[in-house]
């Protein structure tokens, strides 16, 4: 796979993640989803930086983490929300000033959000990038 359609193909993982939430929004639920898709926004900025993943860097493998990481965490946690909540409204000011809200089911709204994760998974860890680091080892 090129670096240009990688590129592209992780912008449309990238899309599907932020429409699944303005779907929410134009379908008109209500507040209670928001914590859903800050989590699924939060797995997609662990998924996409492997040093978030590292248990013992990040503060999480010690007994007591650093205040300094925990107002990492809680940043990272607040940019999410504010992320979600803005993709929210998008999609509430989408349908009102359309005038209509369509009946959206939640589970294509959050199957879209959530089909997200895996697809940029695959596309970090594709053939090419496994192929090229076993081809890089053996020479």
């Amino acid at each position: 796979m090129t670096p240009s359609l990688r590129r592209q193909m992780f912008m449309f993982c990238a899309g599907m993640l932020y429409f699944g939430a303005m779907l929410a929004g134009l379908g008109g639920y209500g507040w209670s989803v928001v914590p859903v898709y800050a989590g699924l926004f939060l797995m997609w900025i662990v998924i996409l930086r492997p040093d978030i993943r590292d248990a013992r860097r990040f503060g999480l493998g010690r007994r007591r983490p650093t205040p300094r990481r925990l107002a990492r965490v809680a940043l990272r946690t607040a940019t999410q929300v504010v992320l979600v909540v803005f993709c929210f409204i998008l999609g509430r000011g989408v349908g009102g000033v359309t005038g209509h809200l369509p009946h959206v089911p939640l589970g294509l709204a959050l199957g879209l959000s959530f089909l997200a994760l895996p697809l940029v998974r695959l596309l970090q860890s594709g053939p090419d990038r496994t192929r090229s680091t076993a081809g890089a080892q053996e020479a």
